[in-house]
Parts: C-alpha cells; structure tokens; sequence
C-alpha cells in the first residue's frame, strides 16, 4: 500500500475568533489527547461540510506555546489506498493499512433527544433565544438543547437531531398507521408511540423556528437527522422545505433495507444518506469498523473540487487553509460571546 500523502500543521489554537469564541486550553488538551488515541481517529475533513466523506485522518499532535497562544500542531494524513469497490462500480474505498474507528461513529444508542445549532447562524442572540424558548418549550418531554460553535467567518446554516431508538421505529410504523388504525397498538408500545409523535412535534417546530431564523437566509438549511447505534445511521438533507423533509422521514424503510445488504460486504459503522430529487434517501458515503471510508464517486468528487477551490483561494491570497475533524469538545468555549 502505498504511503499517505502527510501535511503539517495548525488545527486550532487559544486564539479569539471574529466570533469572539475562543478554545481553552483544556480543550486543546483534550483535542491532543484524542488524535493521538491509537484506536480511534479523527477525521480529517473539509469545510465543515458533515456531507462530504472524510479524506483522510489527523496523527501525531502537540500543544505548542507560541506567544500568548497555545496552538494544536497535527498532521494531515490523506487516505493511502482508493480504488472502486469490487461489489458495486459507483463506490469509492478509501483506507489506510492500519485499522481503527472514527471517533465521529456513535454505537450506543441515546436516551434523550437533542438539538444542536450555531449560535452565530442567527441575527441576535435576542433571536437565538426566542429560538431555544420556543423548540425547549414545544413538548412535554426532556429535550438537550446544545450549541455547535464551527470556526467559520458565517457558517452554513445547520441544525441537527440526536434521536433514539424508538423515534425510528416510530417512523418506520408510521407509513401503516391509516391502514391498521387503532390496532397498532398491538403491534408496539404505547411508549414507542408515544414518543414518536412528540419527536415529530418537536422536529416540525425546531426546522420551522430554524428555517425562519437561520442566516444567511439566501442558504438552504443542512438538516441532520442522527440515529446511534450499531450501525450509526444518519440522514442528511440541505433543503428549507420543512414539510418536504417530513414527509421524507417516514420514508426510512428502504434506507435500513439498502443498510442491511450493505452489511453483506463490509462491516459497517457509521452510515450516511443524503436526501435528493422529491424525497428520496440516497447512499451517501459509510465508515466501516476498522475505518475504511466508502463513499459514493459524486461525494467523493465534489470533496476533491471544494478542496481545490479552497487551496487555489488560499494560495492567493497568501494564508493558511483550515481543516474541519467534526469533533465536538467540552468547554471549547471560554469568555464572552457577541452576536450582532
């Protein structure tokens, strides 16, 4: 297998953003501390784009003072094999010779329901908190509401989901509601309704509150609709058509259909899907259990375009280029925060 293609540099640091957001320290140390894990990576990504699959891993980082700051220094390992996937000729699989899991993959199912957004997508923090009242308040059920701060001048709008278990089995009975009636029962809890039909509550609020608010407006909204377990199932969609994107949830049967045969040639763990044409879910890309990427030529092709955009920006304008880990870590935020 031939050697990875290795860039290094700064990941982030103890720097004050435009945002007015800064990492702390611990947080570096806790970044360091997780790329260096020997088990589990961590993306390397572009752009922020949850969308795109992985290009490859971040390796062998240090905390280094420079001045005042304190900066994570990282390599950039790109993946060191591709080739088309012996089983299906529109699959691209990328790997490396050693295995382990993205830290991304979530194989434990949840308890509670969450939604995440971006302070910094809406006008005021006036706005964001008539948004926060308005979803946290919107049902009778405990609902995590968290922020999702991304290092970007104005971040593609997005809102994400967090759902359990019992919500997708709600979705997958839903469809056969009208023709069995009250006799559903039967067939599931009471509970598993139940909760269903308050998640659908609080998912036709929160993108509604969120469509309206979330800026710039001239963007479609990236949804991401999050199931953990074993496999890690996530849906994606960039649309503002709430009413498209809820009809397109009780549409789920046949992406767990295409999940299972699938399962026949990898091992999966984390699955993607990408909502296209009138509601349709449509393979996106996968991460398997020893942290292969497989994903579609069309994903893997407009990754390989928007990262040439950025470098060929970059190099004129004579800066640095940012790389995206889709890594969430505690306490990244320290000081004040303006929104204006």
């Amino acid at each position: 297998m031939p050697a990875a293609k290795v860039t290094r540099g700064i990941l982030t640091s103890t720097s004050v953003d435009s945002h007015e957001d800064q990492m702390t320290l611990e947080a570096l140390e806790q970044m360091v501390e997780c790329i260096n894990n020997p088990t589990t990576k961590i993306r390397f990504g572009i752009e922020h784009r949850p969308d795109f699959p992985p290009k490859g891993i971040c390796n062998n980082a240090v905390l280094v003072k420079k001045g005042d700051l304190y900066v994570v220094e990282a390599d950039f390992c790109e993946f060191e094999e591709s080739k088309i996937a012996e089983w299906d000729e529109t699959l691209v699989v990328e790997s490396f010779s050693t295995p382990f899991t993205f830290t991304e993959v979530k194989s434990i199912p949840i308890d509670i329901i969450s939604v995440s957004t971006d302070p910094h997508n809406f006008s005021t923090i006036e706005d964001y908190n008539k948004y926060l009242d308005k979803v946290s308040g919107c049902i009778d059920m405990e609902v995590a509401m968290h922020e999702s701060l991304r290092k970007s001048e104005l971040p593609i709008p997005e809102i994400t989901f967090a759902l359990t278990s019992s919500v997708l089995a709600y979705q997958l009975l839903k469809p056969t509601f009208k023709k069995v009636g009250d006799k559903i029962a039967d067939k599931i809890s009471d509970k598993v309704i139940e909760d269903g039909e308050k998640a659908f509550i609080l998912i036709e609020t929160a993108l509604k509150e969120a469509f309206y608010r979330l800026i710039p407006k001239s963007r479609p909204v990236t949804t991401i609709f999050d199931y953990p377990g074993e496999p890690h199932i996530q849906l994606i969609a960039k649309t503002r058509d709430s009413q498209l994107l809820l009809k397109a949830l009780t549409r789920v049967s046949n992406v767990l259909k295409e999940i299972e045969g699938l399962k026949k040639h990898v091992n999966i763990a984390k699955v993607q899907f990408i909502l296209e044409g009138k509601g349709e879910w449509k393979l996106n890309y996968l991460l398997t259990t020893d942290g292969k990427s497989i994903g579609k030529k069309n994903a893997i092709a407009k990754r390989e375009r928007r990262n040439e955009i950025i470098l060929n920006n970059a190099n004129k304008a004579g800066r640095s280029v940012g790389v995206s880990t889709g890594m969430s870590v505690k306490g990244a935020k320290a000081g004040k925060r303006i929104l204006k």
